[in-house]
């Protein structure tokens, strides 16, 4: 179980760090734009980056527990 959490952590970090890629064309903007169901693109990145961090600390937290052999 603790390993499928874990995979899962990983590919979404995957997804959301290639979401926040700075990118200069217009499809970046386009997902700002039309993205009501996060607001405005400064909180819709904020939230992106609030995601991003407590997913890191999630893999970050059971790859340790996973490295101690526990589970």
């Amino acid at each position: 179980m603790l390993k499928v959490i874990w995979t899962g952590c990983g590919i979404g970090l995957i997804f959301l760090i290639l979401l926040r890629l700075p990118s200069k064309d217009g499809a970046v903007q386009s997902f700002n734009v039309s993205t009501g169901l996060l607001g405005s693109p400064k909180t819709t990145d904020s939230k992106l980056q609030g995601f991003v961090w407590a997913l890191v600390l999630l893999f970050l937290l059971l790859s340790g527990v996973r490295s101690t052999k526990l589970f």
